[in-house]
């Protein structure tokens, strides 16, 4: 996270203000990742913001 908030080039260089608002939990870091990869692939904001709602 204090690496997205520090002024870089690339994607998140221009923004400083990002938060966590979701997490999940996992025993390995390669299931992580695959949860990771799929959250990505959904490209649908609405299905993200779905996701995160179900607090």
């Amino acid at each position: 996270m204090i690496r997205h908030n520090q002024k870089s080039k690339g994607f998140t260089g221009s923004v400083n203000d990002w938060k966590v608002v979701y997490t999940e939990t996992y025993e390995t870091k390669k299931i992580a990742h695959k949860r990771e990869l799929q959250i990505k692939s959904w490209k649908s904001r609405i299905k993200i913001q779905k996701l995160i709602s179900k607090d």
